[in-house]
C-alpha cells in the first residue's frame, strides 16, 4: 500500500512521454512504395502531433515534413518564409530545388500530366525568369555535394535502429530528415 503513491506518480509522470510517441510499423526496406507510404504517414502524424502536443517544428525542418506529408502548398510558404531571412540566403536562392519540386508536385496533382513533364516546364519557366547571376547561383544548389549513397546509408541505419511499434518525436524527426 505504501508503494501505491509512488506507482501512481511514475505512471502520471510518464503519460506525457507516452503521448509523444508515434505509431510506426516497419516494412521491408526493399519495398520502396511501402516505405514511401510509411514515411508519408509518419510525416502526417508528426505534423498532427505538433498541433496537439507541446512541441514546435523548426521552419528548416517544417518544409521537408510538409513535402513528405504531401502538403506542397504549405511547404512553398514555409520555404519562402525561410528565404526571407537574409542570413539563410548567403547570396543564393536558398531551398529553390525543394520549392520547384513542391510546385511541380502541386501542379501535377491538379492536372493529368506526369511529374517529369510538369517539373521540366516549371524548371524551364523559373530559369527563363532568372538573371544570369541568379541562374548561376541556383545551379550551385542543383550540382553541389551529391552524396546519395551516404544519405541512403544514413536513412537505412536510422530505419534499422527503430524498434517496436512506437517511436518518439525525436526518433521521428531524425528518421524523416534522413529519408528526405
Amino acid at each position: 500500500m505504501k508503494k501505491l503513491p509512488i506507482v501512481l506518480f511514475l505512471v502520471l509522470f510518464n503519460l506525457p512521454a507516452i503521448g509523444q510517441e508515434l505509431k510506426f510499423e516497419k516494412t521491408a526496406l526493399s519495398d520502396s512504395i511501402a516505405v514511401l507510404n510509411q514515411m508519408q504517414q509518419l510525416a502526417k502524424d508528426y505534423l498532427q502531433q505538433s498541433k496537439t502536443k507541446d512541441f514546435v517544428i523548426e521552419a528548416n525542418n517544417m518544409y521537408l515534413i510538409e513535402i513528405l506529408a504531401g502538403n506542397y502548398e504549405a511547404s512553398i510558404t514555409t520555404i519562402q518564409s525561410l528565404r526571407g531571412n537574409p542570413d539563410n540566403q548567403k547570396g543564393h536562392q536558398a531551398y529553390i530545388q525543394f520549392e520547384l519540386f513542391a510546385k511541380a508536385k502541386s501542379k501535377q496533382l491538379k492536372s493529368d500530366k506526369i511529374f517529369n513533364e510538369v517539373y521540366k516546364m516549371i524548371f524551364r519557366d523559373y530559369l527563363m525568369s532568372c538573371s544570369d547571376e541568379k541562374a548561376y547561383s541556383t545551379n550551385i544548389f542543383f550540382t553541389t555535394y551529391d552524396a546519395v549513397a551516404q544519405f541512403k546509408n544514413g536513412f537505412e541505419d536510422n530505419y534499422n535502429n527503430v524498434s517496436g511499434q512506437f517511436i518518439t518525436a525525436k526518433e521521428s524527426i531524425n528518421l524523416l530528415k534522413s529519408y528526405f
